[in-house]
């Protein structure tokens, strides 16, 4: 009998063959362009670097496998940020970008747990100006009693809406969403960008704004039978933030 993820793997790593004689630069600007085989084959390729860099890093109360997707998404971010044209390697690059989120999310969580429980972000919290009927705990998937198929799709969904928000922000838009998540104040955010706590706050306006986009895509889209983006995980569960 058939093992069928085995054979599911097999094939995907026969499709990856044919990126071994490519240069990495000409594998991650085929990723660049939405090729899915080509980010697989880097994230692939390069997962050794993302568990050797866990071994100086520990965060407590999470498990390695917290920290090694943590690690993950340093590394998706260098595939999709690197520049060809700039005079380093892109195995250098990834390690600077898994290194730095490995960094970023310890920092994170250690601020998160000094802050007031006043200072956390309300469920009720709206997400659309215009829409107060609309809220954070609308997008946050029921986990009681749901089988693996269902946990599966939440997961196909969480990537796509985050790849989603990733293309649609501007680098800075996304450092300040990032920033935001980790909880830190409009002035804190300005001081890490080096910018005015305006150009904060008008950035956050146009990310709420994208944001909405991105949701209500996702909803229409499960509306029209693609199961998997139904019903989109937050991906801003447990963010916390407090304003100056």
């Amino acid at each position: 009998m058939i093992n069928t993820s085995e054979f599911f793997r097999d094939v995907a790593a026969t499709q990856r063959l044919r990126f071994l004689d490519m240069t990495d630069n000409d594998v991650v600007q085929l990723a660049q362009a939405g090729n899915r085989e080509a980010t697989e084959y880097l994230l692939h390729k390069y997962a050794g670097l993302v568990r050797a860099k866990l071994k100086s890093y520990f965060l407590l109360g999470a498990e390695k496998e917290d920290l090694q997707q943590v690690g993950m998404l340093g590394l998706w971010e260098a595939v999709m940020d690197f520049r060809c044209d700039r005079e380093v390697s892109f195995r250098c690059f990834a390690q600077m970008c898994v290194q730095r989120e490995l960094i970023t999310a310890i920092k994170a969580a250690t601020r998160q747990r000094q802050l007031p429980l006043n200072s956390s972000l309300s469920l009720d919290a709206c997400i659309y100006d215009d829409s107060p009927e609309k809220c954070l705990s609308d997008l946050l998937p029921c986990t009681r009693n749901k089988d693996p198929e269902d946990q599966w799709t939440d997961n196909e969904s969480a990537s796509w809406l985050r790849q989603s928000i990733r293309q649609r922000l501007s680098p800075f838009e996304w450092r300040v969403f990032r920033a935001y998540l980790e909880g830190m104040s409009y002035s804190e955010v300005a001081d890490r960008l080096g910018c005015k706590v305006k150009s904060i706050d008008n950035a956050l306006t146009r990310i709420r704004r994208k944001l909405a986009k991105v949701i209500i895509i996702s909803e229409t889209r499960g509306r029209g039978g693609d199961r998997r983006l139904a019903a989109p995980p937050a991906l801003i569960m447990g963010a916390q933030h407090h304003t100056p």
